[in-house]
């Protein structure tokens, strides 16, 4: 099972309790290849993405058919491939832009890093972020205002 299963799971027993208004930026979603096409996890992101951020958009094509973000493969490890990353990663970078999100959700750290130099390179203007990190700002603690 991996965390954003664990996190959905709390998320619907009411174990961990959310509030989208925490996280009123608009939000889209990266689905990492491994994750994704490799593991069968789809829904969960987005289910725990609903109840954490306020305006949720989907890229599109999403789920297994979403474009990788070009640092898979060992090629983010790889520095001889930068440029490559780079360049293939421009596919991304422009279905990103479409959404019109301020913020690029995606459970997966090597995305994270990827997605971070196509942020910079093509200007993006946004900011990337763990699943984690969003559903932590919208934690709502018992007792806690």
């Amino acid at each position: 099972m991996s965390f954003v299963e664990l996190l959905d799971r709390y998320v619907a027993e009411g174990r961990v309790t959310l509030d989208a208004a925490r996280n009123p930026d608009r939000v889209t979603l990266h689905d990492p290849c491994n994750l994704v096409r490799n593991g069968g996890v789809i829904e969960p992101q987005r289910r725990v993405l609903r109840r954490a951020a306020g305006d949720f958009v989907e890229m599109t094509p999403n789920r297994e058919h979403n474009y990788c973000c070009g640092g898979g493969g060992g090629m983010l490890a790889a520095s001889e491939y930068t440029a490559r990353r780079i360049a293939i990663g421009k596919l991304k970078a422009e279905q990103i832009r479409r959404t019109g999100a301020k913020v690029v959700v995606t459970p997966c750290h090597n995305c994270i890093d990827q997605l971070l130099e196509l942020n910079k390179h093509y200007t993006l203007g946004v900011e990337i972020r763990t699943l984690a990190e969003v559903a932590a700002d919208a934690l709502v603690l018992p007792g806690v205002a």
